[in-house]
């Protein structure tokens, strides 16, 4: 997940537009922040937000009437799925496959799955079809990623799951016939 602040957005400023001009000014002189600051906050562009910096935000923030003080500083940050989703889910054929073993124990007959792996294929089955547990937060509608005629392609045409025997439980004649 890529996480950004949205200040610009909460209180309606657009850079290199003059919609709200001797915005940053204002920010600068009741904040006490430096003006590079938080003309970086409104463009997105700071990698990190210092707490003291933040707080004076939302401070600011509520005196002003843009955001309840009961959702912030929550309301300044907001999550976008990274690609990688996008590029699983965009797959025509996807497949996972999970090693099985056999149980060392007489009297249990069949395969066991480990609890690492079947957590992993949960995360995974999730991650492609939510693009990475995001695709509710986003507003509107997801920027998904498309097929040669302009289609959204987000779920792959074929979606396999194969259990298989794992390295050393059977020889290799069976291990290969799955």
């Amino acid at each position: 997940m890529r996480y950004y602040f949205r200040l610009a957005e909460l209180i309606g400023y657009e850079p290199g537009t003059n919609k709200r001009p001797g915005l940053i000014k204002q920010i600068e002189e009741e904040t006490k922040l430096d003006r590079h600051l938080v003309s970086d906050l409104l463009k997105n562009k700071r990698k990190a937000i210092p707490l003291d910096a933040l707080s004076r935000l939302c401070d600011f923030l509520v005196r002003h009437g843009f955001v309840p003080a009961t959702d912030l500083p929550g309301a300044l940050f907001a999550v976008e799925p990274e690609r990688f989703w996008g590029m699983l889910a965009e797959r025509k054929r996807f497949e996972l496959c999970l090693g099985v073993r056999k149980s060392r124990e007489p009297d249990l007959p069949g395969a066991l799955l480990s609890a690492a792996d079947a957590v992993l294929l949960g995360e995974m089955l999730n991650g492609v079809s939510t693009l990475g547990g995001t695709s509710q937060l986003l507003e509107g509608e997801p920027v998904l990623p498309t097929t040669g005629e302009g289609q959204p392609a987000v779920h792959a045409a074929q979606f396999k799951q194969s259990l298989v025997w794992s390295p050393g439980q059977l020889d290799d004649t069976k291990v290969a016939a799955r």
